[in-house]
């Protein structure tokens, strides 16, 4: 697996051009409440790691928390004060590379929501988890999802597709290599006529329940937790996520 094979990709606006579908405020609101439940959170300075234009750390600062967002991509970063000010709210936010997570930051707590890790090799992940793990308080929480590697082997899908507005159509060609955990994805849009109008290479690795918990223990927290959701339900592979809860011993 290439390291940074997916650099420059969401700061491109692969996310904005290639996901057709789109959360609403009171998702947004609903789904923070989770996590702050999942991380037993009730006061505090929270870091939201790889947080793009922090739309649901915003609702982390609605209900009185310190946010600091961390990002590689300033336009989404200048996006996030922009909302921030706009609701009346302040947030740090740091232009970074989350490999290199600055040691100043420490925070109370940390989430990696939206699946937004795995596009490095595994040697490069635990680097971000240990610059992650120093830049956070002794005894602070971090929760993290990703995709669940059991599901995807049980459920996989060569083709899907959503509709957007105008006729559009969203298109994702997947091969999954069962021996690595790579999925390696074609994004196409497609539009009414038939024609695509564009397309961009993607790949992530896809982790077991192990796979994930030995990176973790690896950069130095202790993981209490691995479920299938937010709301703490089991993993299995009826499941298409994995949620876990570490902490950083004190």
């Amino acid at each position: 697996m290439a390291k940074g094979k997916n650099t420059g990709l969401f700061s491109g606006g692969f996310y904005e051009k290639f996901w057709g579908r789109r959360s609403g405020e009171k998702e947004d609101k609903t789904f923070s409440e989770d996590v702050l439940r999942f991380l037993r959170a009730d006061r505090g300075h929270i870091l939201d790691w790889c947080g793009g234009w922090g739309r649901i750390s915003l609702h982390f600062a609605r209900s009185g928390f310190k946010v600091t967002i961390l990002d590689s991509s300033g336009r989404y970063l200048k996006k996030a004060m922009k909302n921030f000010r706009g609701a009346g709210y302040e947030a740090e936010v740091i232009n970074a590379d989350f490999r290199e997570t600055p040691q100043a930051i420490q925070a109370d707590y940390a989430v990696c929501l939206f699946c937004s890790m795995g596009f490095y090799d595994d040697a490069e992940q635990v680097k971000a988890f240990k610059s992650l793990f120093a830049a956070l308080k002794p005894g602070a929480v971090f929760a993290a999802d990703c995709m669940n590697r059991e599901y995807i082997e049980k459920h996989f899908l060569a083709v899907s597709e959503a509709k957007g507005r105008g006729g559009r159509v969203f298109r994702q060609v997947n091969n999954f290599n069962s021996g690595n955990g790579v999925l390696s994805a074609r994004f196409e849009i497609v539009n009414s006529r038939g024609k695509r109008e564009e397309a961009r290479d993607f790949w992530q690795r896809i982790y077991r329940r192990d796979e994930l918990a030995y990176m973790l223990e690896a950069a130095g927290f202790r993981v209490e937790k691995i479920a299938g959701d937010f709301d703490s339900n089991p993993a299995s592979g009826s499941k298409p996520q994995l949620v876990a809860r570490a902490v950083k011993p004190k």
